[in-house]
Parts: C-alpha cells; sequence; structure tokens
C-alpha cells in the first residue's frame, strides 16, 4: 500500500455506483471514530491504484480495503470493513471461515447484477468533516 495513503484503512470504490456510494455512506455512518478513508476507483489515484493491483480501472466492478499494508478485494474487503467497523458488525467477519471461491461467486453475482438491486441513484453531499476523509 503506497506511504502517502497513510496508516488509516482506505476504501475504493466505484464512484458512479448508485451501490457502492450507498455502501461509502453506510461506512461514513458507522465509523464512529472517522478511521476509514475513501477514494474513487475513477479518480486518477484510484485508477492509479487499480492498475496496481491487475484490476481494470474501465470496469471498476471490485471494492478494494487498503488496510494494514495489504489491499484485499471483493468479499474479502466487504468483510474485513466489517471487522475494522468493530462491534456489532466485525461479527460478520465469520464469514472469512467460508471458502473463499463460495464468498467471491456471491460477490461477483451481485457485482454483475448491480445496476438490478440500486435504487435511483442519489447524490450525497459530504459534510466539510466527511470531505476531508475523501482522497482525490
Amino acid at each position: 500500500m503506497p506511504d502517502e495513503l497513510g496508516p488509516d484503512p482506505v476504501l475504493m470504490y466505484d464512484g458512479d455506483c448508485a451501490m457502492c456510494t450507498g455502501s461509502v455512506r453506510l461506512v461514513l455512518r458507522l465509523d464512529r471514530p472517522g478511521q476509514f478513508r475513501f477514494l474513487s476507483i475513477g479518480s486518477d489515484t484510484g485508477q492509479h491504484l487499480y492498475r496496481e493491483l491487475g484490476l481494470d480501472p474501465q470496469t471498476p466492478d471490485t471494492v478494494v480495503l487498503l488496510a494494514r499494508g495489504n489491499a484485499y478485494v471483493k468479499s474479502d474487503a466487504i468483510l474485513r470493513t466489517a471487522i475494522l467497523l468493530g462491534l456489532p458488525w466485525s461479527v460478520l467477519g465469520i464469514g472469512l471461515l467460508l471458502p473463499e471461491r463460495l464468498r467471491d461467486f456471491v460477490y461477483d453475482f451481485i457485482a454483475r447484477n448491480r445496476k438490478r438491486f440500486q435504487r435511483a441513484p442519489r447524490c450525497h453531499i459530504p459534510s466539510p468533516k466527511e470531505r476531508a476523509r475523501f482522497l482525490a
């Protein structure tokens, strides 16, 4: 994980996906200590990091969590985000006991069909405090 991102966990997301931005809003609300930072895959930095991880920024269908010097993708990213949010959300970390292939099969199904699952996009205007948690 690049040092310039700092020690806090960074959640990379598809800024053009209503489901993804809704997930960011949820993490913002649940992350009481304010430890998470957020980086749109569509940003220059996001595209560069996505490529560095061997992912195609033109098809940003994989959420990425950069934490503790590691990059986690797909179901690992989701479950480890829950763990970092603390109780009661950290209980979802038990999902890591399931085979990764099974977890990622479900993740990929949702990612492929996310436009069907999402509601009409809602624009979230971050507060000044929240805005400081978004990386460019």
